[in-house]
């Protein structure tokens, strides 16, 4: 993905992670509220750092903030493995 704004990244980058959970049947996020969601996150996918992953995903779409190199760099990283993890 080439996008000149990180925060536009870290959007869209969130989008895919979000389909791509649901695919893998870590989905029903709407019967759930964010901290409910991310906990079972947690529980089914500790290798991830969700609690970090949530708040950087928030700021990309609810701060006036940018998302910084290293927050995109932590999402990019949280995809990139979760694409490589082929268990479901």
């Amino acid at each position: 993905m080439a996008f000149p704004d990180r925060t536009q990244a870290v959007q869209e980058i969130g989008k895919e992670l979000k389909r791509r959970l649901r695919k893998r049947g870590y989905g029903r996020r709407s019967e759930r509220n964010d901290r409910e969601y991310r906990q079972m996150l947690e529980r089914e996918l500790p290798e991830f750092q969700w609690e970090q992953a949530f708040l950087i995903l928030q700021k990309a779409v609810f701060s006036k903030d940018n998302v910084t190199e290293e927050e995109y760099q932590m999402i990019y990283s949280l995809y990139s493995s979760l694409e490589q993890r082929r268990d479901n």
